[in-house]
């Protein structure tokens, strides 16, 4: 085989084996592609009419169809609305690995963030994630309307936290009654009035048995002896019904003290 004709099947080959051409549009073509798109514009099919307005832009149209074109796209790519889909679990954290149909398409065989174009209207999003049930999600999308947050929770209910023990209501003290403040305010004036006239009578017999002493000693008159023994007899007296009056008033203070309702007997044993 010569070399002219080993070059020649090589050639051959290379063309064989490269992909054809795409065939540009013709103008016949640019100009239904451009009445397409605008018709799709104004139905509100703004993914169809994106498509349509795509072939009717490229280089090989004619210029007038190609500027009236890319003006109409534009418009339509900045009135198209788009979504951002996210999903998240029963403990708040985020899922990527989930799937979702629009309207029966699906547009997202997971999650990533990016903002999806969809067509304004009534939206029907369908979440999916094995095992868990799907959810589904109805949203109004307005014409313009950008990255749309539309949010779900997939899975089982997270686990409550464990139920807090019944706080015992405080009972408010129970008020003590005039009987209770009485009686042991009696018995403690007393017992201190008692226990200040024993100490006055207790000084004065003091004093007067010192005056005694340096007077005549003990050749002071009978009747001057019992005065003083019957005055120190009096202080003994005052004292022990002071002391006396204090204790009762104690005991009497905790007795009239006030208590707290019991609890009514359910039953009785025998």
């Amino acid at each position: 085989m010569t070399r002219g004709v080993l070059l020649l099947l090589l050639l051959l080959a290379g063309v064989l084996a490269s992909p054809p051409a795409l065939a540009a549009p013709k103008k016949d073509e640019c100009i239904a592609a451009f009445d397409k798109g605008q018709r799709a514009r104004r139905e509100g099919h703004f993914k169809e009419s994106t498509e349509s307005l795509l072939v009717c832009s490229q280089q090989e149209c004619p210029a007038v169809v190609r500027v009236d074109c890319a003006e109409v796209l534009r418009q339509v790519e900045a009135a198209q609305p788009t979504i951002v889909l996210k999903a998240t679990d029963a403990k708040g954290a985020d899922l990527t690995d989930v799937s979702v149909e629009l309207n029966g398409d699906l547009v997202a065989s997971s999650l990533d963030g990016r903002a999806i174009a969809v067509d304004p209207g009534k939206l029907t999003l369908v979440f999916k994630r094995a095992p868990w049930d799907p959810v589904t999600v109805n949203v109004m999308l307005a014409e313009a309307e950008k990255n749309r947050i539309v949010a779900v929770t997939l899975g089982p209910p997270a686990e409550p936290p464990p139920a807090m023990p019944p706080v015992r209501a405080i009972e408010p003290e129970p008020k003590r009654d005039l009987v209770g403040w009485i009686v042991p305010g009696t018995f403690a004036a007393v017992g201190a009035g008692a226990l200040a006239f024993a100490g006055i009578v207790r000084l004065g017999a003091g004093s007067e048995a010192d005056d005694l002493k340096a007077r005549c000693g003990p050749t002071c008159p009978e009747s001057d002896r019992d005065r003083l023994s019957g005055e120190l007899v009096k202080a003994n007296v005052l004292l022990g019904v002071g002391i006396g009056g204090l204790v009762l008033a104690a005991a009497t203070w905790f007795i009239l003290a006030p208590r707290r309702p019991q609890l009514a007997m359910r039953g009785l044993t025998w």
